[in-house]
């Protein structure tokens, strides 16, 4: 739970989780962790926008998406500052390469890295739910409360993603992807 006695930053945020045909996880190097690429975003700017402009800064990469994994919230504290991160998470790949060089160098982990690497645990969610390769709707939850260090398996989202049923439930709808 957050400090109470904190005033916390908003700090609203897109990320992309992308994989590559041996099911390495895309990442950015900071200075002493990992990130997924992604960002923070700018005013009036759309969830879609700021990853796009983010990874297109840091990588020089352009994506596509393919829907949207969930959203988490996160208390952290980085140079200083107490933020709480509102972030989207989407599952997608890199479109073009492009000849310009990005911000920051394209990363491969393997996904038994992450969980050590990876400065937010958020992203480390949001890598374990993107584990399949269909990603359908299940339900829509709002949580009580905000999750800050969550366990293994324990939902952060307000959506909860997951792969089709087999019962033959027509109430879950598949993700489409975003123009």
């Amino acid at each position: 739970m957050p400090d109470e006695s904190i005033a916390y930053q908003a700090r609203p945020a897109s990320y992309i989780v992308i994989t590559d045909h041996q099911g390495r996880v895309a990442a950015v190097k900071g200075k002493t962790h990992y990130f997924l690429p992604g960002g923070g975003a700018i005013d009036q700017e759309t969830s879609e926008q700021t990853v796009r402009r983010e990874v297109m800064e840091e990588l020089s990469r352009e994506v596509h998406i393919i829907g949207q994994i969930g959203k988490a919230i996160q208390y952290f504290n980085a140079d200083g500052r107490h933020y709480r991160m509102e972030a989207v998470y989407f599952a997608g790949e890199f479109g073009s390469e492009s000849m310009a060089k990005g911000e920051h160098e394209l990363c491969w982990l393997e996904v038994e890295q992450i969980e050590e690497r990876f400065f937010h645990k958020s992203h480390v969610w949001a890598v374990r739910q993107a584990s399949g390769t269909t990603f359908w709707l299940l339900s829509m939850t709002t949580p009580s409360e905000p999750i800050t260090d969550p366990a293994p398996g324990k939902n952060l989202v307000f959506f909860t993603i997951g792969q089709a049923p087999d019962d033959g439930d027509r109430n879950n709808v598949p993700l489409q992807p975003s123009t």
